[in-house]
């Protein structure tokens, strides 16, 4: 008793640690006389098992033990036991070099007085441990050559410890395990420790799946030197996941293939015992756990609409079938037992439908709380069979004669003639039903004669007693009453009676005319395919793995590179691929096949058989198999050394732009879509007195007079969103010391060559000059025109007084000077108002007096104003113009459309037609070519004669004041040469646009807008 007593007082326990403390190694008696397991006492501190009062002491100690090889500690330490005691121990460390060439410690603490182990017993121990582990050790040194397993590593592999010594980890493994393996030792190289599984290549070529757990090796420099790593067996379990997964996706392919509803769901409350909480509590606070895709077919809603609306099943159940059917079903739930119910569900589509549904109730204790298992099916079918029943004369009827397949019997003897055929025959093929029937021949007679002989011995198999199938389905030619040939498809079965004899031949005939058109133009596909693939413009290869050999290639590939089908096939791409660029693709291949990708683009040069070098863009394109492997490339090749010269171009042609940039006298600059210069020239700088970086820094809108800024943005919105490739506008800026300038800007859109930038090009003049030089020119001729008027009256009223004879009869040649000199006086009165009105409009001294105005009635009343001068001057006008609602002054626009109409007619031959148009213009592409930048929506009027036309070169200034096509022409019709200057600032002060277009013998169009905006 007192040998036993001792004997279980002894506490010896030997650990192997790194440098660090972690536990490597403990032996089993130790552990369990602690009360721990060896499992939970590996990989942990040894310090967090001693008290805390101890471990400085210890821990300053075991600091030392490298340089002094061996301490023991005078002091006893107090060891921590797994039932929370503690145990007054005698500790000793002493460093060693393991079998594994890691620097290890080696602690021994013994809780007794007899004598410490000597270090001989010490590694033996080690040596034992090492030996007899179940798990394998495997130790590699810097270069992955094993330089240490033990014997159970060496089983698990089929090896002797003898055979794997010197030999490179790497030899082990599969291709796949190498290349995984090469990324865990470079994570081992920077001193990463970690556990993975890993599978193993054993000895009979069988897998070894392992999890490892491995530990760099590292010198007293912290440099690499090798790998240490204990392995762990998990083949059975790996057996096992595998299993598992296949099994799970075989329960998941049926549950989602399933044609019912299956789901679960739990209750999270005790079921009550009335009718009203149970209604509360069904399917309230339920958790579905699981609901087959088919819920959505049987209920409409989707596993994932129930899932978030816990209130939905409820509130679909027909209100009166919760009450008398689904409530009854479930108010008395006991464990285990099934429930059978059916009532109707509103479908999501509005439809009620029938659903017959299978619930199984489970009481989970844990959980406290109900499980369902519940099978659902759509039995809407079943339930209208009555109905279905009364309708199936009707519905067969209509199916008879609304199939597109016709439906016959016929006959069992040698002329197979007709016993039946449905209605729709006479819509399929154009013959009555009666004349199949009274006509035995008929169908034969009918076919196409290179089809008979083969029909006729398909039909013969159906009646051979050994014949394999009973449905015989044939296709042949038959005549259209139309004349023409139709292809059918023709299903026969032979029906026998109780005594297996014929009785009658059933079947359908159904017109597949267009299928077989769809087959003869698939095949034409497949010829249209291969005439591409030989005639394609660019290279095209096909090549499949290993080797990647260049199995298919076109005429233009080959060309490309100088070299014959045969040649190629037998060679992959460096062949012909300029070898630097060869070693950038296949850095790109290794990504794109790791990543899986479908395909990748790469620039590169290939070298022509000749030794030419040629640069081409291909685009590669890789096809997997579901395994993941790949199955074959396909590789699109374009010569692009012409763009590579046009692209040298551009950067010369960019070159030159900056130097005409820089060095353009006119103001330029280049702004974004938010219309925020980002560069501009010096001459714009000192036009408008800012450097460039305040011009980057200013809002454009900040430069511009306020009266300007909402034209300007409407131009630029029209000019980003393309509706116009351009504009030209007149606007005034502020310059810093307050000054205001007046600017043409004409800004031009474009997009950057290599993205989607789209800029603006605004060029800058500087008319300020020009504009005072017409102001002054303006104000000379108002003040003229005013000091005009009262002369010109007077003179209207004398020659008014001579002409009532106040002063004397004149004689007939008087009144004849008389008659000129009054005509003359009203045109130089016309002439003088027409200047006044012009000076006013641009002076801005005539405010227009806007309302909303019918374009209809614009049009009505300039025309009945000119019509009688029409007449007189026999033109016919025609009018063709649209109902649209515009806020305009009505009086000011009439006037523009008489002045455009008169001058249309008095340019006119006699017995010509003048044209009046109004339409609405929503897009620029609607504007006719060419036209000036237009504010969209717009309302376009336009007035067009068959007269003579306009000039070119009078084209252009055809508006300005006094200008007209020809002056002694125009005399004579009596014009001033102002009525276009008015139109032109009248439909301007609306903010339209008024242009023409004109052709010398044909006619000229006049054109003007008005923007389509509300007041």
């Amino acid at each position: 008793m007192h040998s036993q007593a001792n004997q279980a007082s002894l506490l010896w326990l030997y650990c192997t640690l790194d440098l660090a403390g972690v536990v490597l190694a403990v032996n089993p008696l130790g552990a369990d006389a602690l009360g721990y397991s060896t499992d939970s006492l590996l990989q942990s501190s040894i310090f967090a098992l001693f008290h805390p009062d101890d471990r400085p002491s210890l821990e300053s100690a075991f600091a030392t033990v490298r340089q002094a090889q061996m301490i023991t500690m005078d002091d006893r330490l107090r060891l921590l036991k797994a039932n929370g005691s503690w145990v007054q121990t005698t500790v000793t460390a002493q460093v060693m070099q393991g079998l594994v060439s890691e620097t290890l410690v080696l602690l021994s603490c013994q809780g007794n007085e007899e004598p410490t182990p000597s270090w001989q017993q010490i590694q033996e121990r080690y040596h034992r441990m090492v030996e007899t582990a179940n798990e394998g050790i495997w130790e590699i040194d810097a270069n992955n050559t094993t330089s240490f397993v033990n014997p159970r590593m060496a089983e698990m592999l089929g090896y002797g410890a003898e055979e794997m010594l010197g030999q490179s980890l790497f030899a082990f493994m599969d291709e796949e395990g190498r290349v995984l393996a090469t990324h865990l030792l470079d994570r081992r190289h920077q001193g990463i420790a970690e556990q993975h599984d890993f599978k193993f290549q054993c000895k009979d070529g069988s897998d070894l799946w392992v999890l490892i757990s491995a530990k760099p090796i590292l010198d007293a420099a912290g440099a690499y030197i090798g790998s240490t790593a204990t392995i762990l067996d998990i083949t059975d379990r790996k057996r096992i996941e595998t299993a598992l997964k296949i099994s799970e996706l075989k329960l998941n392919a049926i549950l989602d293939n399933a044609i019912a509803a299956i789901f679960n769901f739990r209750i999270f409350s005790d079921y009550p015992s009335n009718h009203e909480d149970l209604s509360s509590k069904l399917h309230h606070g339920s958790d579905y756990e699981y609901l087959s895709p088919h819920t959505q077919v049987i209920y409409g809603y989707s596993p994932e609409e129930f899932t978030a609306d816990p209130h939905l099943w409820r509130s679909r159940v027909l209100p009166e079938d919760w009450q008398s059917i689904v409530i009854p079903a479930f108010s008395d739930i006991s464990d285990g037992q099934s429930i059978q119910l059916a009532y109707r569900f509103r479908h999501k589509d509005g439809c009620i439908r029938w659903i017959c549904e299978y619930s199984t109730a489970r009481r989970d204790q844990t959980l406290d709380c109900w499980f369902f298992t519940a099978v659902a099916l759509d039995v809407t079918d079943r339930k209208q069979a009555e109905l279905e029943l009364q309708l199936l004369n009707a519905r067969l009827q209509h199916l008879l004669s609304a199939s597109p397949a016709i439906i016959f019997s016929c006959r069992t003897d040698g002329d197979y003639g007709t016993t039946f055929i449905s209605e729709n025959v006479k819509h399929i093929l154009g013959y009555e039903p009666q004349e199949f029937l009274e006509d035995p021949d008929f169908v034969i007679n009918h076919i196409h004669p290179e089809d008979i002989e083969q029909l006729l011995a398909d039909i013969a198999e159906l009646f051979k007693s050994d014949a394999e199938r009973t449905i015989h389905t044939h296709e042949f030619r038959f005549l259209h009453a139309n004349g023409c040939y139709y292809w059918l498809r023709e299903q026969l079965k032979l029906v026998k009676n109780a005594t297996d004899e014929p009785v009658e031949v059933v079947g359908y005939r159904i017109n597949i005319s267009e299928a077989k058109h769809s087959e003869e133009a698939l095949r034409q596909s497949e010829a249209r395919f291969r005439a591409i693939f030989e005639g394609a413009a660019i290279g095209i290869t096909v090549s499949h793995p290993p080797n990647h050999k260049l199995t298919q290639s076109n005429p233009a590939f080959q060309r490309m590179v100088g070299y014959g089908a045969e040649e190629l096939a037998n060679h992959d791409h460096t062949l012909f691929t300029h070898p630097e660029d060869w070693r950038a693709e296949q850095q790109l291949i290794e990504q794109v096949v790791q990543a899986k990708r479908s395909t990748y683009t790469i620039e590169k040069r290939y070298i022509h058989k000749d030794g030419q070098i040629i640069w081409v863009n291909m685009i590669a394109s890789l096809l997997w198999n579901a395994d993941q492997t790949m199955q074959m490339a396909i590789c699109l090749v374009e010569n692009i050394d012409d763009r590579k010269r046009s692209d040298s171009a551009l950067r010369d042609s960019e070159a030159r732009f900056r130097r005409v940039f820089v060095g353009a006298p006119m103001g330029m600059a280049l702004s974004t879509i938010e219309d925020e210069i980002f560069q501009a020239n010096p001459a714009l700088c000192e036009m408008l007195g800012y450097s460039e970086l305040e011009l980057q820094q200013l809002p454009f809108n900040q430069l511009l007079h306020e009266q300007d800024r909402e034209n300007h943005r409407l131009f630029n919105q029209q000019l980003f969103n393309r509706e116009i490739s351009q504009y030209m506008l007149e606007m005034r800026f502020l310059k810093p010391d307050g000054d205001l300038i007046w600017v043409n800007v004409t800004a031009v859109l474009f997009q950057e060559i290599n993205s989607n930038a789209l800029y603006k090009l605004g060029m800058f003049e500087n008319i300020t000059e020009q504009r005072t030089m017409e102001q002054m020119r303006d104000n000379f001729i108002s003040v003229v025109s005013h000091e005009l008027r009262t002369p010109i009256t007077s003179i209207r009223g004398a020659l008014g007084l001579l002409a009532t004879g106040y002063v004397g009869n004149l004689t007939p040649e008087g009144q004849e000077v008389l008659g000129i000199a009054m005509s003359e006086a009203q045109r130089l009165t016309r002439l003088v108002n027409d200047i006044l009105d012009l000076e006013r409009l641009k002076s801005g001294h005539i405010s227009f007096v806007k309302t909303l105005c019918q374009t209809s009635d614009l049009i009505t009343r300039s025309v009945d104003s000119i019509r009688l001068f029409a007449h007189e001057s026999a033109i016919e006008i025609v009018v063709s113009a649209i109902a649209e609602m515009i806020w305009a002054d009505g009086d000011r626009i009439i006037q523009t459309l008489t002045n455009l109409l008169n001058n249309a007619i008095r340019f006119s031959p006699a017995n010509s037609r003048v044209w009046v148009r109004v339409k609405r213009i929503d897009q620029a592409g609607a504007l006719p070519n060419p036209a000036p930048a237009i504010a969209l929506p717009a309302i376009l009027f336009e007035i067009s004669d068959q007269g003579k036309g306009i000039p070119s070169e009078k084209l252009k200034i055809i508006f300005e004041p006094f200008e007209q096509v020809d002056d002694a022409n125009s005399h004579f019709k009596g014009g001033t040469g102002l009525g276009l200057a008015i139109c032109q600032n009248i439909v301007q002060g609306h903010g339209g646009q008024i242009w023409v277009t004109s052709t010398l013998g044909q006619g000229s169009r006049f054109f003007f807008t008005l923007p389509l905006s509300n007041p």
